[in-house]
């Protein structure tokens, strides 16, 4: 915490309210925003603490003292309270003309314009419902990557916002949600968030005038209104959207007698139909399987359709919650909501857990968080039964693949790990066996469905006569470039699974289970792309041409001399075609090591850049004597800013990043005397911190670097090797570029 901070005068606020609940947390209350957080006595000891103003400084200095604690921990827990103006910076006199500043300018005019003024000053849009998880001092530091979203719906996705935050955790993002309703989405106009959660409309409550007394599901009702709140959506905000399906009733007022295309089942599950090809129809829509989900996890004992009308479709949480006052609408007398239990419910909100978790699963998978990128394979075991050495080929000569058998259960494992190729994932493997001989034998019979299993070609790495597996995991990771916390490893073997556990602590193991392997692989977020782009494919032969670089890379004697035989010719483009704009986009948002400040664009956004004031996007290509590795970096220049340029990790270590850099600046130098450059220390970036110290940049503040134009160094100037061919296509002139007979320029 910087040292300004801590001479901050802080304190409680005067519209604060807490009450003590049953469960011994307390209800802390904003009440002129309607800010909520439910605490523990932990947290509520710090909000005691600023009682009266104090300085921000003497309160952590007490907390680490007293409570033996962290600092961070409090900074954290105080940023939060200030940001749910729960606490003031300042004193209660300057609280009150703060709002008084805002608010008055709407109070005693207009009533719900001051109510929605009143939502916009605070960036927050209040839940009736919500269900309550009590937040200790741990809760309040971010567990990882932040995502802030809105979601918008009823009741459903109200409830579920505490239980998604906490939820978040597990899947190493920091989320922060705000919640609004289909009527009201101002809060999208500030900008700042992520994503959008769309949950179920008030349009599925139907019209009520079915004979039997059920509800009437409509789906060209349902479709018009969602079709209508995304085109909202969409004009304010490029950011993706997932649309929440609508869970099928487990039961109709007729059952049986309801049968055919019209029963209210069927409709339902048209809507869910229309969904699909509404979300097809967007870039960046996608749409949340929740029937699916319910149905996977057991809907009878989730859904309520079994104890409310047809058509609320929501999960059991919201009974437990019901206020007192509620009960007026049942003369005081309501149902025993003890006796849910008996219907198999334990955790009433397991509903809103498992849609949340399908929330997160899709987040993680549109942002790229905690993805992997490789699997390595413990052959035996994993890909046929026992070993080669022992078995003589993976299945007896005469195995039926016709008939399904035991040996489904292996030919399952196998399509799992191709769809993994198909997804952009690349493979390795290890085994116990000598080189010649696993060759040899690794041949299927003549009926097996090659289409379906695995040849030694579709895995980018191999290693044989394995004794120490974590040793030859560390060998595909280097010879790959890629990581301990991206690899996922495989194996039937428990003492090779516990080794890695213990050497690669940051490695997900799987194989504990044999018949969960299959699911994980399919279905783990780590595992999930959005889209199997064709250019994000990572396609067997380039991983062999990237292990075949590396080896010339450890058999090379000086490392420029190595570059020079790599033949690498790359090409800069000016702004971002039609056909590489899904490319671009995803290199946006999934990359996390060399990028100079992980800045987010949306699609729209980076489509919409011109050259103009708004902004203009470079776009980089490489190819070497061993691969074409295709559309590998982006850079996103505003006005005479840099504000982020990224590479993939296939060419980080070329020096193409330097190559590139300096096209960028020779073109912007054109319209500004003096460049600036964004860089943010990120947890995964140290392949990019040095980008501009290397280049001539000198550094203004913590995050940004400057340069002069006077003091751009020439595309080939040393130390960026001389022997990359660059060719720049778009809006650069020859003049742009500084002479080098082995830079050209396109047309």
């Amino acid at each position: 915490m910087a040292e300004a901070s801590r001479d901050q005068t802080v304190v409680r606020s005067q519209f604060l309210e807490v009450l003590p609940l049953d469960t011994g947390n307390f209800l802390c209350l904003q009440t002129l925003v309607q800010a909520r957080l439910v605490v523990k006595p932990e947290v509520l000891a710090i909000l005691d603490a600023f009682a009266a103003p104090r300085r921000l400084g003497d309160v952590i200095d007490e907390f680490v003292r007293d409570r033996r604690g962290a600092s961070d921990r409090l900074h954290h827990v105080v940023t939060a309270f200030v940001q749910n103006r729960m606490l003031f910076a300042g004193t209660h006199d300057e609280e009150r003309t703060q709002y008084l500043a805002v608010l008055s300018q709407w109070y005693g005019r207009d009533p719900e314009t001051a109510r929605q003024a009143a939502r916009r000053f605070t960036s927050q849009a209040v839940p009736r419902f919500a269900a309550p998880v009590a937040r200790d001092l741990d809760s309040f530091v971010p567990a990882g990557r932040r995502l802030d979203v809105v979601m918008v719906g009823l009741c459903d996705v109200q409830i579920e916002m505490d239980v998604l935050r906490e939820t978040a955790r597990e899947f190493g993002i920091d989320l922060h949600p705000v919640a609004t309703f289909e009527t009201t989405l101002d809060v999208l106009r500030d900008g700042g968030h992520h994503a959008v959660i769309v949950g179920s409309l008030g349009a599925r409550h139907g019209h009520w005038h079915r004979a039997d007394g059920g509800g009437d599901f409509s789906p060209s009702r349902y479709a018009s209104a969602m079709r209508d709140l995304l085109v909202r959506i969409r004009a304010l905000t490029g950011v993706p959207v997932l649309v929440h399906n609508l869970p099928v009733p487990t039961c109709s007022p007729l059952g049986l007698a309801e049968r055919g295309a019209d029963s209210a089942i069927e409709r339902c599950r048209r809507i869910n139909r229309d969904l699909v090809e509404i979300a097809a129809e967007y870039p960046d829509i996608y749409v949340l399987d929740v029937d699916a989900a319910l149905a996977f996890e057991g809907k009878r004992r989730l859904l309520d359709d079994r104890v409310m009308t047809t058509t609320h479709l929501g999960g059991l949480g919201w009974w437990t919650m019901m206020a007192r006052l509620e009960v007026a609408s049942v003369h005081g007398i309501r149902p025993p909501v003890e006796r849910l239990s008996e219907l198999g419910v334990t955790d009433p909100f397991e509903f809103d857990r498992v849609v949340a978790a399908e929330e997160l699963a899709m987040l993680a998978a549109i942002f790229g968080v905690g993805r992997r990128d490789t699997v390595v394979v413990a052959l035996d075991g994993t890909l046929w039964p026992g070993d080669l050495t022992t078995t003589g080929s993976p299945f007896p000569a005469g195995v039926d693949f016709g008939t399904w058998s035991f040996h489904g259960f292996y030919l399952g494992v196998a399509e799992a790990l191709r769809g993994l190729i198909g997804r952009g994932l690349r493979l390795g493997a290890v085994t116990r066996g000598d080189e010649t001989t696993v060759r040899a034998r690794w041949r299927y019979p003549g009926r097996a469905p090659i289409d379906r299993l695995l040849m030694a070609d579709d895995f980018a790495a191999l290693r044989f006569g394995v004794s120490d597996p974590p040793t030859a995991v560390r060998e595909i990771a280097d010879e790959l470039e890629t990581t301990a916390a991206q690899l996922v490893f495989i194996a039937s073997d428990a003492v090779d699974r516990a080794a890695v556990r213990v050497a690669l602590p940051e490695t997900m193991v799987l194989g504990d289970n044999p018949f969960a392997v299959r699911g994980a692989l399919l279905t783990h977020p780590a595992l999930q792309v959005v889209a199997a782009r064709q250019e994000g494919v990572e396609h067997p032969a380039m991983m062999v041409a990237l292990a075949r670089r590396e080896k010339a890379r450890k058999g090379a004697g000086d490392e420029r001399d190595f570059v020079a035989s790599l033949e690498i010719r790359c090409e800069v483009g000016h702004g971002v075609e039609p056909d590489d704009l899904d490319r671009v986009h995803d290199l946006v948002v999934r990359t996390r090591q060399f990028t100079t400040t992980g800045r987010q664009f949306t699609r729209e956004a980076l489509a919409a850049m011109d050259g103009a004031a708004g902004g203009r996007v470079f776009t980089l290509r490489v190819e070497d004597r061993f691969a074409d590795y295709g559309l590998v970096g982006v850079a996103v220049v505003i006005g005479s800013v840099l504000e982020l340029l990224l590479l993939s990790c296939r060419v980080v270590g070329l020096g193409v990043d330097r190559a590139f850099l300096r096209v960028i600046l020779q073109e912007v130098s054109e319209e500004h005397a003096t460049i600036r450059a964004r860089l943010l220390m990120l947890a995964e970036n140290a392949p990019a911190r040095g980008l501009f110290r290397n280049n001539g940049f000198r550094q203004v503040d913590d995050g940004t670097w400057e340069i002069a134009r006077d003091g751009i160094p020439a595309p080939g100037a040393p130390p960026s090797p001389e022997a990359i061919r660059v060719t720049v296509r778009g809006a650069v002139s020859p003049r742009d570029l500084a002479p080098g007979a082995s830079h050209v320029v396109g047309d």
